[in-house]
């Protein structure tokens, strides 16, 4: 008989949002870095379990984008920050997903001098 623990039906879980994920980055294909990514699922996977040991929950997606686009100057800073516990000023601990979203925000403000309301505004 199948013993259906907590850490099987994680892995079931687990299994069908790596699949969702890869079946949504489909449109990214024409990019060689995703086309690079999508090609090789052993690759794939990497990075989804990376993102998953980091604490990510609901951003894998953006993690596993930025990682395929950016250079090792971007991602090492980025994989530092998620490896840190920050509080905000009421002593809560910040998830991980905020802050890779915060990371993603800072680094288009400083190095491609673009505030997040530019980058939503361009589709006007």
């Amino acid at each position: 008989m199948l013993d259906l623990n907590c850490s099987y039906l994680d892995d079931i879980d687990h299994d069908a949002e790596k699949q969702r994920i890869f079946n949504s980055l489909k449109d990214l294909e024409k990019e060689e870095e995703m086309e690079s990514l999508l090609n090789d699922f052993s690759k794939f996977s990497s990075l989804y379990n990376e993102a998953v040991l980091l604490g990510l929950e609901y951003a894998i997606k953006d993690y596993i984008i930025v990682s395929a686009f950016s250079p090792d100057d971007v991602s090492r800073p980025l994989k530092e920050c998620l490896g840190k516990n920050i509080s905000d000023a009421w002593g809560k601990v910040v998830s991980k997903d905020q802050m890779l979203w915060d990371f993603i925000s800072e680094y288009k403000w400083k190095h491609l001098d673009m505030e997040t309301f530019d980058t939503m505004r361009q589709g006007d």
